[in-house]
């Protein structure tokens, strides 16, 4: 029988392109939330002053005058986590590998090596991302090693509404009127604007706001030349700018288990993230990067090593990379969840 090689005129390959595309920084939504921050730190401990309290009391004419409760402190510390995966290029792969849909050219070395950082960077920017994400869906996270021990997690204050019909009943539910009466409740006596922020979901649950058949909500508003809503765009603008009130931002990222399975969303399906904005322009929170032993002078910020074993035997060649960190939120206060919906 001849063998593939042999018959490699009546053959032709073509190189299509991943299933899944890496996605830019400029596309992760939580990463600018909590942007990405290098310290130059072990541990972190922050602190700010609780909320100052009454109002001045009256003395009367020769009287004294009152006492005023000091401001006390909360005090906070959050840990990092310690990350790493490796990536190995073992003998069969340094001389026998071609390059896909090409039986005559073998990959190089550095396209194998370039490919294996592209794969642990992409590894590393999801796993801050489902830190994240967990975080401001639910108020905490945890984070397992290879054999499902957990070796990282921390609980934050996100404070969670769910309306008393789900958005995903059509004809019944009110997001507007909910949402409406939400933010005031969220912005009292806080020094955060959410009307200024945005809301955060998945695509899905976006669709069950747009889908909303109640006359007295979403399902009865029209835009200025009187049509019903279509699409996103106008909802924001028309409905929800109109309202003074947050807009909608759609995020489907996520990530393949590598154990198979569906995809996994960093937000859930049935969550709405509400994110707002503190009105001295400060960060909510960050990711934070820690000093790591493998970086130069033990840097802080992710690190990549490469063990090159060609001159063993059997040789190979293993790339790693990991970082050590972890999320911070600084004002949980300014995240709040709608659950909108049972997950689906």
């Amino acid at each position: 029988m001849p063998s593939t090689l042999a018959l490699q005129g009546a053959i032709k390959l073509r190189k299509v392109m991943e299933l899944y595309l890496p996605r830019a920084m400029e596309s992760r939504e939580l990463l600018k939330l909590f942007p990405l921050v290098k310290v130059n730190e072990v541990d972190l401990i922050y602190e700010r002053r609780q909320v100052a309290t009454g109002v001045q009391w009256a003395r009367g004419l020769g009287g004294a005058s009152g006492s005023v409760k000091k401001q006390g402190l909360d005090t906070f510390r959050v840990s990092p986590g310690y990350y790493g995966d490796y990536y190995p290029i073992e003998e069969a792969e340094l001389i026998r590998l071609r390059d896909v849909a090409d039986w005559n050219s073998f990959e190089s070395y550095s396209a194998q090596t370039a490919r294996a950082t592209k794969h642990l960077t992409g590894r590393f920017l999801d796993r801050c991302e489902l830190n994240l994400g967990s975080l401001v869906t639910t108020g905490k996270f945890e984070a397992q090693n290879q054999q499902g021990v957990v070796y990282h997690q921390d609980v934050f204050k996100i404070d969670t509404y769910t309306s008393a019909t789900l958005f995903s009943d059509l004809a019944n539910s009110t997001p507007i009127k909910f949402i409406r009466e939400l933010i005031p409740t969220l912005e009292l006596g806080k020094a955060v604007s959410y009307r200024k922020g945005y809301m955060l979901c998945s695509r899905p649950t976006v669709n069950l706001i747009l889908g909303n058949t109640n006359a007295n909500d979403v399902g009865g508003r029209r835009i200025v030349n009187g049509s019903t809503i279509n699409s996103l765009e106008q909802f924001n603008e028309e409905i929800l700018l109109a309202n003074d009130l947050p807009q909608f931002k759609v995020y489907d990222g996520g990530y393949y288990p590598d154990g198979g399975g569906p995809f996994v969303r960093f937000i859930p399906n049935g969550k709405i993230v509400l994110a707002g904005v503190r009105e001295d322009g400060e960060q909510l929170g960050e990711y934070r990067l820690t000093r790591a032993a493998q970086n130069e002078n033990a840097a802080p910020g992710e690190w990549y090593t490469v063990k090159d074993r060609r001159d063993e035997t059997p040789p190979r060649v293993i790339m790693e990379a990991g970082h050590n960190g972890g999320p911070a939120a600084y004002y949980p206060e300014g995240i709040s969840v709608i659950h909108a919906a049972a997950p689906f």
